[in-house]
């Protein structure tokens, strides 16, 4: 190689070097901002609406519908049985009350695995016979029917083992 040649290769190999090296960094800071906006989504937990019940809501039916909203992509489960989830991102179902205080864990995944959980608790009130005389008078004919036959029983039972007759065993009640 003549001097000249050389004096000319030199320079533009170190050139290229560097745009080569300058052009790895700036690839090598690409992927490292997009793995870092991918490992963000990832992160990000899905968004979970709970419409009712209300937390600490008294209910006196023996169950309670639960609605809400989130991703139409999420999958959706309350108190661990998965429900299905509308086009628009709403769902509903209906959670039996068993205790007095009854909680209600509604639990959004979206497709990362990604996990929005949002507790409610319910409480079943219990209702409470105030009035026992106005019960009996709105039975039906089968509770009447049923309490003159146990009295009839305990009347015959009376007359069997105490040796009376039936008309004086009812005079007692």
């Amino acid at each position: 190689m003549t001097p000249t040649l050389r004096n000319i290769l030199i320079p533009i190999l170190i050139i290229i070097a560097f745009v080569g090296i300058a052009l790895g960094v700036a690839n090598y800071r690409k992927q490292v901002e997009q793995t870092k906006s991918t490992e963000d989504q990832a992160q990000v937990a899905p968004e979970l609406t709970i419409t009712s019940p209300e937390d600490q809501e008294k209910i006196s039916g023996s169950d309670v519908t639960v609605k809400g909203e989130t991703d139409p992509q999420n999958k959706v489960s309350v108190n661990n049985n998965e429900i299905a989830v509308g086009q628009d991102g709403f769902f509903e179902t209906v959670v039996p009350l068993m205790d007095k205080e009854n909680r209600i864990t509604v639990e959004s995944t979206d497709k990362n695995g990604n996990k929005t959980s949002i507790e409610r608790v319910v409480i079943k009130e219990v209702a409470v016979a105030a009035d026992r005389p106005a019960e009996l008078s709105q039975a039906g004919p089968e509770t009447w029917i049923a309490l003159f036959m146990t009295l009839t029983l305990v009347a015959y039972l009376l007359k069997r083992f105490s040796g009376q007759s039936v008309d004086s065993s009812l005079k007692k009640f």
